[in-house]
């Protein structure tokens, strides 16, 4: 997919927001069967078959899009959005991503992308989504941004492996989503970063590097693939700390810390943001 030829508000810094296709319905299918049984693929007490999974994706729904990796056609997820009520101004959302991408700082720019099409296209006030614990992971980094928020938990709501689990419920509102998902979508956010921890959780929401790597390996012996160099070097240069120092692979995260750490040492926020940004 070509991110030039689409509207604006599709297109994210690593990810682009497509219609779900027949083709990626498959796909989609395996990833929640072999990834989350029974959480979110059963319909009275029974897995559903393919064809009833494909409806599960229309049923009540409002829209429906697949998040794709800019230049690629392979789909890496889903969100829905559905039981819309337009007289309240409100409706749910669920979104599913697949595992593997997982820890690449992907989720949040997912969640921000879906979330930013609804508030813009749709007069919705508010947002809702239902979490089962062991989906949490994926909007984990958007509630510590602070846009999502926590309403509730409700503990061992849901029959799931031999056990039951609980469910959580979030909530996104309109207008401080809008003034915040600018420093997610188009990679302008600053932050505080002082210590060497902060900085590695910064470069991990920025590029994907993992913020539990051993800050003293280089990165070509911890597996950084060629995204996330290309968002190193995104990164390096949006802060002017971009040096002669090539290949990548032989920087440790120690060094990126000695290049970065005074000219990331400024504002965490837009003038305008009254609030922080978001997803898993």
């Amino acid at each position: 997919m070509n991110p030039h030829e689409m509207d604006p508000l599709l297109v994210g810094r690593r990810l682009v927001l497509r219609p779900i296709l027949p083709p990626d319905i498959p796909r989609f299918y395996m990833v929640e069967h072999t990834s989350f049984p029974l959480a979110l693929s059963r319909l009275a007490g029974r897995t559903l078959s393919i064809e009833s999974y494909a409806e599960s994706l229309q049923a009540s729904v409002l829209v429906g899009m697949s998040f794709v990796p800019r230049g690629e056609e392979a789909s890496i997820g889903y969100a829905l959005c559905y039981d819309a009520d337009f007289v309240s101004g409100r409706a749910k959302f669920a979104v599913m991503l697949d595992p593997a991408v997982r820890g690449e700082g992907l989720a949040a720019e997912a969640l921000a992308l879906f979330l930013r099409y609804l508030f813009v296209f749709f007069p919705f006030r508010c947002l809702f989504a239902d979490v089962f614990d062991p989906n949490l992971e994926q909007f984990q980094s958007a509630e510590e941004s602070g846009w999502l928020d926590r309403q509730g938990h409700f503990p061992e709501y849901q029959f799931w492996q031999g056990g039951y689990v609980g469910m959580t419920s979030f909530r996104v509102d309109r207008q401080g989503f809008l003034a915040n998902c600018v420093s997610i979508l188009e990679g302008t956010a600053h932050h505080e970063v002082t210590d060497l921890p902060s900085f590695r959780v910064v470069l991990e929401e920025e590029t994907g590097i993992s913020s539990s790597a051993d800050p003293s390996k280089r990165l070509g012996d911890i597996g950084i693939d060629s995204i996330q160099i290309a968002e190193l070097h995104l990164f390096l240069e949006e802060h002017g700390c971009l040096e002669a120092q090539m290949p990548f692979q032989d920087l440790t995260i120690n060094d990126i810390f000695q290049l970065c750490a005074t000219s990331l040492a400024v504002s965490n926020h837009h003038p305008e943001a009254t609030a922080e940004a978001v997803v898993s």
